[in-house]
């Protein structure tokens, strides 16, 4: 059996925004399943490097800062090659490039020692055995690895190291272009992404403002729909870029979970409330548009304010803490309970008959099947945020306390 041949060499534009696409909508693990669905003809290793070291988008690039080559310097004579310990004290910078770095380092310390040793030099045998045996030692130090290291013993040094000024300077001078053109990129989608979360964040609230204003003026909840039905489900349907932007790896959210959430939302929204006018009157209507509405309002500032880079803790808190009351609240006594009230209505009007006329069951019985699975995929959306919220605010109490 013939082995499948892989790519080797170099990366290519197009293949680092296939390789973000993918990575933006399965995650960035799995990375065999990735080589293959992605068509990239690379190996899973190469794909993970490749994300790792250069693509991933919490990187930092270009030359390190006096205070981070002060601190590689430090804690190298700390713990010695352990360049993963180290990278985890330099958040943005791999241990690859740290260990380059500091190789660097040694090689520009070691050409200085010999401009500074004396141009001829004579010894006697003895001394110039210890010499040539103290320098092959450390020359062994330097070129070689410990076995702690990630590459193992007798690794060869990378080519930009063996590279002349000018090659090294042309390398980076295009490397520059390249992250220019990424920051341009990127300054674009993080203008788009405020716009669109701001927009939204408007949205929400202005909806909210409708319910309690007809809350208040009519002391009813039967109105709740017929004051922001439309409203909310414009800002629902225009919620499916969400589901793109995780697809293309605008966002790290992927598009699964987005699209799960989206598709409940739509279905319980255009083909349920805005049919059946019957259940557009009833109190389980209220409690999930205010529940949606405050939630949403919650999610979008707090995006807003992440697109900008200066979002206020206490917005962080409430965005993955207020969804512990919220989401039960517009799941439970809300659409579970009006899509179980809407069944006898759905079977007495025989709802999308025409639609379904060519399948073996009815829109009814889609919808019982709806009802049966509901929970579980929702279910799956809770802990997914519970994930996070303990990544998100736990994490960060941490970096405080250290």
């Amino acid at each position: 059996m013939v082995e499948e041949e892989f790519r080797k060499g170099p990366w290519t534009e197009q293949e680092d925004f296939k390789l973000v696409s993918y990575v933006g909508l399965f995650g960035d693990r799995r990375w065999d399943f990735i080589a293959k669905v992605s068509g990239l003809n690379r190996t899973g290793k190469s794909c993970r490097l490749r994300w790792v070291n250069y693509l991933h988008p919490g990187l930092k690039h270009g030359k390190m800062s006096p205070h981070e080559q002060q601190l590689v310097m430090h804690l190298h004579s700390k713990w010695g090659n352990r360049w993963s310990r180290i990278a985890r004290k330099l958040p943005g910078r791999t241990d690859n490039e740290i260990k380059n770095f500091w190789r660097t380092q040694m090689r520009k310390q070691k050409a200085q020692e010999k401009k500074r040793a004396p141009a001829t030099t004579q010894s006697s045998p003895s001394s110039s055995s210890t010499s040539y045996q103290s320098s092959s030692s450390s020359n062994k130090d330097i070129g070689e690895e410990s076995f702690y290291d990630t590459g193992g013993h007798n690794e060869p040094l990378p080519l930009w190291m063996i590279m002349d000024n000018q090659e090294q300077e042309q390398m980076f001078m295009r490397r520059r272009e390249r992250n220019s053109k990424r920051g341009r990129m990127g300054g674009l989608s993080k203008l788009y992404l405020l716009s669109y979360n701001s927009l939204q964040a408007i949205g929400w609230a202005v909806s909210s403002f409708q319910i309690l204003c007809n809350l208040l003026s009519t002391s009813s909840v039967a109105g709740a729909y017929s004051s922001a039905g439309k409203l909310i489900s414009f800002l629902q349907c225009a919620a499916f870029l969400e589901v793109i932007h995780g697809a293309i790896g605008l966002v790290p959210s992927g598009a699964l979970l987005p699209l799960m959430q989206w598709g409940g939302r739509t279905h319980f929204l255009l083909a349920i409330v805005s049919k059946l006018d019957e259940v557009q009157q009833l109190p389980s209507v209220f409690i999930t548009f205010f529940a949606w509405s405050i939630s949403e309002v919650i999610r979008y500032s707090h995006y807003a304010f992440s697109c900008i880079g200066n979002c206020p803790y206490w917005i962080t808190y409430l965005r993955y803490t207020a969804f512990i009351v919220l989401y039960p609240l517009g799941v439970g006594p809300g659409e579970i309970w009006i899509m179980y009230q809407a069944l006898p209505i759905v079977k007495k009007k025989n709802l999308y008959s025409e639609t379904f006329s060519g399948l073996p069951f009815s829109y009814y019985d889609f919808l019982k099947v709806v009802l049966i699975i509901y929970p579980f995929l929702w279910l799956k959306l809770y802990l997914h945020l519970f994930r996070q919220r303990r990544s998100k605010l736990f994490k960060r109490q941490d970096k405080k306390r250290a």
